[in-house]
């Protein structure tokens, strides 16, 4: 059709017929139908301009708000405007679900309690959980863009990260950054990106080495006095229960052992029931002063035997605590006892005071101190200041341990004072009950 061709184009071809065509023709009827032509090409080719002017103005608007385009009269603009529309419908489709996918990334990721990064090719952090920011040292809107290697400094890292980009394979992961012990994993994904896992294990690492010490510690307190037994018990076999001097110190040194073996497993038992809230008892209003003289009575007979002053300073209206009685008992009698075996002249004294809302009982002694470095390791488990003393004087090294765990358990606190030469005073605080 001629109507598709370009306006200029019909000039031309008409001005070629004028000149080739013999002159009495120029007049004719086919220079008017040629201009005819031209006029209607002209004309044909404004309606499509106009057509396509309005096409780009409404497509403009459309891209920036989001309005539907306008029908048009014209055939083939109406079918272009149409694959626009449609077009548009179908990006605007993509960009919200790409909005959305994005959006739930970013709650999941935000969730996650690990560090999480995605990394792209050129090692920039391209997305990271919440608590990327937290276990790596900073901000998380600054780790967006930052270089990996930049914001971890681990050759352990740049190692596996060059093996994962050779083999294309899911790499483990385990350094160490400043006392953290971080473990995790490195695995490959599409479009040449690398999604990095990373927990914190230090407190794992701690409590597993807690545990294998623990292990260590049991079998060594447990392996002393079965030894001691197993000895005593042979040399009886072989004959020395016949000796009428030697058979009872044996058996002495039999039934001490074995009473040493009680007081362990009883402790044991206690520390785990504490430990694992198998022990669950009320928290109720308490006499400190009827259990404080139920606990010296206990051990006065030990204090006089070393010739040591056992003094109370509990006043008889001293208000009830909160706590529980055989808990409560339990901690003095520990802290008592322990007070005593580590006094060789002096006193050892139980005093309470009330300051607000809080009890503050205390057990004084004046032996011979603890030091600083043993102050910070007292209430661990099996740890003794005097090994060999401690247990000569027949302890497990768990009553502190468990003093620790019980005062806790009725939500107070612990703690000691002390100073090498000049005794030691451990402190319990306990809310009081208000009258």
């Amino acid at each position: 059709m001629l109507s598709k061709l370009p306006a200029v184009l019909l000039i031309i071809i008409g001005l070629l017929l004028c000149f080739f065509l013999p002159f009495p023709f120029i007049g004719s009827s086919w220079a008017f139908i040629f201009l005819a032509f031209v006029l209607g090409e002209w004309l044909a080719t404004r309606k499509i301009n106009r057509a396509l002017g309005e096409l780009l103005a409404a497509t403009d608007r459309f891209l920036k708000e989001g309005s539907s385009l306008p029908r048009s009269s014209d055939p083939q603009v109406d079918r272009l405007t149409c694959m626009i529309q449609s077009l548009g419908d179908r990006l605007q489709s993509t960009t919200e679900d790409l909005a959305a996918s994005r959006q739930e990334l970013e709650l999941l990721l935000s969730s996650i309690g690990d560090c999480v990064l995605l990394v792209g090719k050129t090692k920039r952090i391209l997305l990271a959980s919440r608590a990327s920011g937290e276990l790596l040292g900073w901000e998380r809107e600054r780790l967006l863009g930052q270089n990996l290697f930049r914001v971890v400094r681990s050759s352990e890292l740049r190692n596996r990260m060059t093996q994962v980009e050779e083999t294309g394979e899911e790499q483990a992961l385990e350094f160490q950054v400043a006392d953290r012990c971080l473990k995790g994993q490195i695995t490959p994904i599409t479009g040449g990106q690398y999604l990095i896992m990373l927990a914190d294990c230090t407190d794992k690492e701690r409590l597993e080495q807690v545990r294998r010490d623990f292990a260590s510690n049991v079998s060594h307190e447990l392996r002393t006095p079965l030894t001691s037994i197993q000895g005593f018990v042979d040399t009886l076999l072989d004959g020395a229960w016949q000796d009428q001097e030697a058979c009872p110190h044996f058996l002495r040194v039999i039934k001490r052992e074995t009473a040493r073996l009680y007081r362990l497993v009883e402790d044991l038992l206690d520390l785990s029931r504490l430990e694992t809230r198998r022990l669950e008892r009320p928290i109720v209003p308490v006499d400190l002063g009827k259990i404080a003289r139920r606990v010296l009575e206990l051990v006065s007979k030990k204090a006089e035997d070393k010739g040591l002053e056992l003094r109370s300073a509990i006043p008889e209206d001293f208000p009830l605590v909160m706590g529980d009685k055989d808990l409560l008992h339990q901690v003095l009698l520990n802290l008592s006892d322990n007070a005593i075996s580590y006094t060789e002249a002096g006193f050892v004294e139980l005093r309470a005071t009330v300051a607000g809302e809080k009890a503050k009982i205390e057990v004084r002694d004046s032996g011979s101190g603890i030091s600083p470095e043993d102050k910070e390791r007292i209430f661990e488990r099996f740890y003794r200041v005097d090994k060999a003393r401690s247990r000569h004087a027949g302890g497990t090294g768990l009553g502190l341990a468990i003093a620790r765990h019980a005062v806790e358990r009725m939500g107070g606190t612990i703690g000691l004072e002390s100073e090498l030469g000049r005794g030691t005073t451990f402190w319990i605080e306990l809310p009081v009950t208000q009258s």
